[in-house]
């Protein structure tokens, strides 16, 4: 907010001292850019109504998590350090996986293979013994 300030501050008195005016911005978009953003739009508003409908309980409890995550993490780490942090890791994970790719590939097949042992673990001990409606003929 204060870079904005300053910014429109800088203008004006750029316009009174010198007698300079900003020049204007003039940004065209194509139609099909427009297509792009204004379906990206209209999806996010679908997924959002869906969330809070209720419709999509799977889709509720991955945002729900995700909300959850997002306040944990802003609780311990700044947003600087975290935005630092994304950065770096988008610069430097790709190198490293094609580096790595196979060792990589190797430990996430093990892990993928973990966590469905550990879904069927739970489907088996407690999502099977909760009673479900029966119709009756």
């Amino acid at each position: 907010m204060l870079i904005m300030t300053l910014g429109i501050l800088w203008c004006k008195i750029a316009a009174r001292i010198f007698n300079r005016m900003p020049q204007e911005i003039n940004i065209q978009l194509s139609q099909s850019a427009w297509i792009y953003f204004i379906g990206t739009f209209n999806w996010f508003l679908l997924k959002l109504c869906a969330i809070t409908s209720g419709k999509d309980l799977k889709l509720f409890f991955v945002a729900l998590a995700g909300l959850y995550t997002m306040s944990t993490t802003g609780t311990y780490i700044s947003s600087l350090n975290l935005i630092y942090t994304v950065i770096l890791a988008l610069g430097t994970l790709p190198a490293l996986y094609a580096r790595y790719e196979t060792q990589v590939d190797t430990i996430a097949a093990r892990c993928i293979k973990g966590v469905k042992n550990l879904s069927q673990l739970f489907h088996v001990k407690v999502l099977d013994k909760i009673p479900r409606h029966r119709k009756l003929n």
